[in-house]
């Protein structure tokens, strides 16, 4: 399955539209996700940020349905409402959560399938992050939205990751689906023989009854302590977020999933890798025309590449055909990144270095034994700017 995300306002680029069409052709099933913020790509109203929310995703199915009639699509959701004292996205606040349930009554008027869901504002597993979880969780289930995503393990809109909030989420969600899954009523649930046959006595417990609906109908929790006190002191009195870290050396000291082989994993890659190409070599695929096409076989010297910005850039520049140095102070970002480039079939190097020492040492590190001229340098913020010998010629190394 493909996420495809379309962008906000009612606008798509190139490439996404190219990631759409290659998708149908291939009739893989698509989640047609937006990312909209009321108040900043949209109208700051709920409703109206709905209209452009609806439109974006319906005219991409639409596409899809045009190239390849039958392509599965999902109509996807992870919008929020821009929080104007902050001037930040706010994935968590209740207008976001609203927005999630229009969403899925709207994809469920057309027949399709709904996954939404976002992450907590939170920045730690801490009582924001409960009620931020908690409120949202329970409206999406509620909704009847049917894929709940980006639901464990991420805080802080997406930047941050957690093994305890892993954890935590699925005690969250484990409580929010018993809360919607609802009781039964039927002669039995309502237990009159029951009052009949214990009467004054107030002694359930043991009671027949009691026992056949006990597993059946009372969820269990994992992590919340339900103990008095005195037993949760005797226990460590460890609050949640302890008990989870707790968990989480549990479940990993014990969990050890069989993985694909080594001969799959080769095999998967040996396809990944042939596709990826199969799609760049198409005319067109890496340059449109224009001044960025010279750069076939030149050398674009990113500093700072292995992260935000730079890791963009050296991504452009080796999608238009330049050999890419990515110099960067934390080798294995840089390396990262080099991947991501060979995986793409393009060509790159890493050139560990620092901002405190010459740029030339990256030049003269770099593994080629010939590279043509350096057309292109891309400094990012904390890099001294590069010696002249960005306009000269690189020599054997």
């Amino acid at each position: 399955m493909e996420n495809v995300c379309v962008l906000s306002p009612l606008f798509q680029p190139r490439e996404i539209i190219d990631q759409l069409f290659e998708c149908a052709r291939q009739r893989l099933p698509m989640l047609i996700e937006i990312d909209t913020i009321a108040g900043g790509t949209a109208p700051f109203t709920i409703a109206g940020t709905l209209v452009e929310m609806n439109a974006n995703i319906l005219s991409a199915i639409a596409l899809a349905q045009l190239v390849s009639p039958g392509t599965r699509c999902i109509y996807s959701s992870s919008s929020g409402v821009m929080d104007m004292r902050a001037a930040m996205y706010s994935a968590a606040a209740p207008e976001s959560t609203l927005l999630h349930r229009g969403s899925t009554q709207g994809a469920h008027y057309y027949g399709l399938p709904h996954q939404g869901g976002n992450t907590p504002d939170a920045k730690i597993p801490d009582a924001q992050m409960g009620y931020e979880r908690a409120s949202h969780f329970l409206a999406l289930a509620y909704a009847g939205c049917d894929i709940i995503h980006v639901a464990t393990g991420n805080l802080e809109m997406m930047r941050l990751a957690s093994y305890e909030q892993c954890v935590m989420d699925n005690e969250i969600l484990g409580a929010c689906f018993r809360i919607v899954g609802g009781f039964e009523v039927n002669e039995d649930t309502l237990g009159v023989d029951v009052l009949r046959d214990v009467g004054h006595r107030a002694d359930f417990i043991g009671h027949e009854q009691t026992l056949r609906h006990l597993r059946k109908t009372r969820w269990q929790p994992s992590l919340t302590s339900r103990d008095g006190w005195e037993t949760w002191e005797a226990k460590g009195a460890k609050d949640m977020r302890k008990v989870a870290r707790e968990e989480v050396r549990r479940i990993l000291s014990e969990h050890h999933p069989h993985y694909v082989t080594q001969e799959q994993a080769q095999e998967l890659d040996r396809l990944a890798r042939a596709g990826q190409n199969r799609i760049l070599s198409r005319p067109g695929a890496r340059a449109e025309g224009g001044s960025m096409a010279r750069l076939q076989d030149k050398v674009a010297i990113v500093t700072g590449g292995g992260t935000g910005i730079g890791r963009g850039i050296a991504l452009a520049y080796a999608r238009e055909g330049a050999i890419v140095v990515i110099a960067n102070r934390r080798e294995e970002k840089g390396q990262a990144v080099v991947n991501e480039i060979d995986w793409e079939g393009g060509r790159a190097s890493c050139a560990p270095t620092s901002a405190l020492s010459p740029i030339s040492t990256t030049w003269w590190s770099v593994p080629w034994r010939r590279m043509g001229e350096s057309t292109s340098w891309s400094t990012m913020p904390g890099w001294r700017r590069p010696s002249p010998l960005s306009r000269s010629v690189a020599r054997d190394v």
